[in-house]
């Protein structure tokens, strides 16, 4: 839903569309998959992109009268 109705029209970004997309796919391997431990530098990896993608959404939701 989220390229459909925002990413193709080019209102969201594709770069913070594929962050999203890897997330959850992380999210389903952690929540579904054997059992899991991650490593430091995994959960490293992801914070610098998962803090600029709240900026991102925190900024999208600020404007989201211009979306519609």
């Amino acid at each position: 839903m989220l390229h459909k109705e925002f990413v193709s029209k080019g209102v969201f970004d594709p770069k913070h569309s594929a962050f999203f997309s890897k997330l959850m796919q992380e999210r389903t391997l952690d929540d579904y998959g054997d059992f899991l431990i991650a490593e430091k530098e995994d959960v490293v990896s992801f914070m610098q992109p998962a803090i600029e993608y709240i900026k991102y959404i925190g900024k999208f939701i600020e404007t989201a009268d211009e979306h519609q």
